[in-house]
């Protein structure tokens, strides 16, 4: 295999970068992260590994269980701790790169093999001020990075040596340089989004009455398998007729009825990276008259969206235009009853005004509110995480878009079949639309945007045009 390929498609430079731009901002530090581990699934099988984000981030190492340890002092190194090499365990469970490999492919200046840590580890850490480490994600790694800090503290009682005065969270740095996009990322999540975006095109055409969500599952992902991605960025769901209205519905069990529609909410990953898309549409290949209508108002909320997605936007600006649509419509609808900027101020707790009395307002006794139809949120960070990592405020405000940021943009209206407060046609409809965008110096970029979403286009899908 080439060097290329054996870290997943990127170039080892991509990373060595990110660590080299990491560790300019931190100045003088030794920066430790942890891979994750395999996790058991039942008995002795696991469940399919995944390297934890942060980790992979910053070294592209695939393997589970190591340790890369950034050295920031008179020069800037990168050590790897590594599982041995062990021909016979990798006759059951694959081939390993060893210490050799992991300065071979992955560029590490000095690689270990992992029964070395408790040696090597405190001598690292000795004269050292500022330590950085991703605390919280591991407790068996919490414990071990302690022990070695204290070994040092004990040394240094005696004179031998300094110990680290500075335990800061490594994530805090990390999560902001992974917030903004480089290009080689946003390569990756462009190719995932058009996978993805065909397998949900490919679901609206093999759908048909009596299926099972299941079956339509096992479509969408054999689609995105077969067209290169790794895996799936999280758990799949095909959710017909009412089951939609269960936000992360995930039996995917039911048939599917003539006469219902079907919400899908599916994304692959490639190399890591994320994507998310969501699309609802009728399981005859038509929309009712009902379901068209409450389609178009989330359709609507969701391109309004979409537009508030720009630099220099506050982040909370895209699910205040989503909301205060949303309330404007169902008032119109007659969903809800009342001065819809009032249901939306109420809905979103009044956090774009500074006026006192409308932070008071709330729903009367009995009174049904947009958060009945409406009770999540309109965006979240996308990357190597699904929901991916990086700060939604500064300061207390909300922060504002900048190029390279990604987030999806997703409202729905949910209509449960138990909605007694809903007209009798409305229940049972649950609707989600999401695309995935990339802000830009201009424009919002739509990276999931070949996935047909318009009335026409769904409609077209379904039919096989």
């Amino acid at each position: 295999m080439t060097m290329e390929s054996n870290v997943e498609g990127f170039s080892r430079e991509v990373f060595a970068d990110r660590r080299k731009k990491i560790m300019e901002r931190l100045g003088p530090a030794v920066v430790v992260f942890p891979a994750a581990s395999e996790l058991i699934r039942s008995n002795d099988t696991t469940f399919p590994f995944r390297q934890d984000s942060d980790f992979y981030y910053l070294t592209g190492f695939p393997e589970p269980d190591a340790l890369a340890v950034l050295i920031n002092g008179e020069s800037e190194q990168f050590f790897l701790f590594t599982r041995p090499r062990d021909p016979k365990q990798e006759i059951w469970t694959g081939r390993r790169h060893g210490p050799a490999g992991a300065r071979e492919v992955f560029g590490a200046d000095e690689a270990y093999p992992l029964n070395e840590l408790d040696s090597t580890m405190p001598k690292i850490l000795s004269n050292v001020d500022r330590v950085f480490f991703a605390f919280g994600k591991q407790e068996s790694w919490d414990r071990r990075m302690m022990g070695w800090i204290n070994q040092v503290r004990t040394k240094g009682r005696r004179g031998a040596v300094s110990a680290p005065t500075e335990l800061i969270d490594a994530a805090l740095v990390v999560h902001e340089k992974r917030i903004i996009k480089e290009a080689d990322e946003i390569d990756r999540m462009q190719r995932a989004a058009r996978i993805s975006a065909d397998a949900h095109t490919l679901a609206m055409k093999a759908c048909s009455p009596g299926m099972t969500e299941r079956e339509l599952q096992t479509r969408l992902e054999h689609c995105c398998l077969s067209r290169g991605a790794q895996a799936m960025a999280y758990e799949t769901i095909v959710a017909g007729g009412a089951n939609a209205c269960v936000l992360h519905y995930v039996e995917n069990s039911a048939r599917l009825n003539q006469g219902d529609l079907v919400l899908i909410d599916a994304g692959c990953e490639l190399d890591n990276y994320a994507s998310d898309i969501s699309r609802t549409f009728p399981v005859s290949g038509r929309f009712t008259k009902t379901q068209r209508r409450v389609y178009e108002i989330v359709l609507e909320a969701q391109s309004v969206g979409i537009q508030s997605a720009r630099k220099g936007e506050r982040l909370h600006s895209v699910h205040s235009s989503v909301v205060h649509l949303l309330a404007e419509r169902l008032v119109e609808l007659g969903l809800l009853d009342g001065d819809p900027e009032r249901h939306a101020r109420i809905c979103l707790k009044s956090a774009e005004t500074p006026d006192e009395d409308a932070r008071e307002e709330r729903l009367e006794d009995g009174e049904i509110g947009l958060h009945h139809y409406y009770m999540h949120n309109t965006s979240h960070w996308l990357g190597l995480d699904c929901h991916d990592v990086g700060r939604y405020r500064e300061a207390g405000a909300w922060r504002r878009l900048e190029p390279g940021m990604i987030l999806t943009v997703e409202p729905g209206l949910y209509i449960s079949s138990e909605a007694d407060y809903a007209p009798e046609a409305y229940r049972g409809i649950g609707i989600r639309i999401e695309d995935d965008v990339l802000v830009t110096e201009d424009e919002p970029e739509i990276l999931t945007e070949s996935c047909a979403k318009s009335v026409e286009e769904v409609e077209a899908a379904c039919q096989g045009r």
